[in-house]
């Protein structure tokens, strides 16, 4: 019997990086910083928008695990 699984599709990713100029509690100053706007599209068309905000190191690792996930893909295919 086959399954067929119906998967949100990546349309577009925007991403911004800033700088903590100030804050209450002294370590965050100065903290660096990426916003991600992720744009998905559902099966059934509709738009999805997911915001996230990451250090600079959460980043790297996403962009590390993504880049894996691709080599693991071409490999596969």
């Amino acid at each position: 019997m086959a399954t067929s699984l119906a998967l949100d599709r990546l349309v577009d990713v925007d991403w911004t990086f800033g700088v903590t100029a100030g804050s209450d509690v002294q370590r965050r100053s100065n903290a660096t910083f990426v916003r991600l706007k992720i744009t998905l599209l559902s099966p059934d068309s509709q738009l999805e928008n997911i915001h996230l905000e990451l250090s600079i190191a959460q980043f790297y690792e996403l962009m590390k695990q993504l880049e894996e996930a691709r080599l693991a893909l071409a490999k596969a295919s």
